[in-house]
């Protein structure tokens, strides 16, 4: 996607053509491995037309012409619906933009974006207004910017700061856009991982941002001090979460697959017995167990459910604090996973 906008802003300034056909692939490669991003690619195209209708009419004062390449554009357009059409079809069919934000892009999506800048940091539902807020300030201070200059006709500032308000406008274009297909369409607000993508956007709206102001002598040092608070805080936070053994949304499945191997060993040892072993787990274990079941073979073990444990089960693989809820002699602890804060019991029933 950054990619994709890197050759969309550099088309307006030269090589068009080479840029326009880049800008295309790279945004029909982010597309097809994530369906969301066709919120950025056509909010992407929404703001191209804009800027060229904007450039002729109110900056140069010019007619809109159609040229060469206004046809490739139209030609490239056509090509990625056509490849876009099947596959899109099929998840629509399946009713797979079904990301979970049923309340509002405020409510919803913005929050997510809030807890992905802010990751490892506590916020409470009252806290999140404000900080609503306080993530809401550049992205309308940034637009009123590009306004008062559009409104003033200003050529040095649309002519030397295209990557700030296309970013800008992308941001705006793909919250509206979202909000528009919710009313229309019923597609749930976009959440969670489904959202990662507008984080680069934000921050590069920050960054361009900042850019802007630094350029004003009056503020430049203010400004510079403040971009310095906030790379260290950032760089910070970065060092003290980061980590090569789990993801932000699934840290409880870091240690699922060595649970496996785990109760693989043991059934090696013969301490299992040899066919038709039972696993009860917590349900949100049940992808990736079933998933590695499959993959590694391990066909002495029946396929994990998402009914919960129940007294029949073999073995048990639960969070550590749910330990609570089981007779205390009932089971035999074999194993604690720390990172995950799991545990494999054995059933003694």
């Amino acid at each position: 996607m950054v990619m994709s906008i890197y050759h969309l802003v550099t088309s307006f300034n030269h090589n068009k053509n080479r840029n326009l056909i880049l800008f295309n692939i790279t945004a029909l490669l982010s597309i097809l491995s994530n369906y969301t991003m066709l919120d950025y690619y056509v909010a992407a195209i929404v703001v191209y037309m804009l800027i060229y209708f904007v450039e002729n009419i109110f900056i140069e004062k010019t007619k809109i012409i159609f040229t060469k390449t206004s046809i490739l554009n139209i030609f490239l357009f056509i090509l990625m619906f056509l490849i876009l059409f099947e596959p899109v079809r099929k998840v629509v069919e399946c009713n797979s933009f079904d990301f979970g934000g049923k309340d509002g892009f405020s409510q919803d999506t913005l929050p997510f974006l809030i807890y992905n800048c802010l990751y490892g940091v506590y916020i409470t539902t009252s806290e999140i207004v404000i900080y609503d807020i306080i993530f809401l300030i550049p992205v309308f201070l940034s637009l009123i910017i590009f306004i008062r200059n559009i409104y003033f006709r200003n050529k040095e500032f649309w002519y030397n700061n295209r990557a700030f308000y296309i970013i800008n406008l992308l941001l705006i274009t793909i919250s509206i856009g979202t909000i528009a297909q919710h009313i229309l369409f019923k597609t749930d607000y976009i959440v969670g991982r489904f959202s990662l993508f507008l984080f680069p956007l934000f921050v590069f709206n920050i960054g361009y941002l900042m850019d802007y102001f630094i350029k004003i002598n009056k503020i430049k040092n203010i400004i510079l001090g403040f971009a310095i608070v906030l790379v260290l805080s950032s760089s910070v936070r970065f060092c003290f979460n980061t980590n090569l053994y789990s993801c932000s949304e699934w840290y409880y499945d870091c240690e699922t697959k060595y649970m496996l191997k785990d109760l693989v060993k043991l059934h090696d040892e013969g301490k299992l017995k040899q066919n038709d072993v039972k696993l009860g787990i917590f349900w949100i274990f049940e992808p990736t167990i079933n998933f590695y079941r499959q993959t590694k073979h391990i066909n002495w073990l029946l396929p994990v459910d998402r009914d919960g444990i129940k007294p029949t089960d073999d073995y048990f693989y639960i969070f550590t604090d749910s330990i609570v809820n089981i007779k205390p002699d009932t089971y035999t602890k074999l194993i604690d996973y720390n990172k995950s804060k799991t545990v494999l019991l054995k059933n003694n029933e």
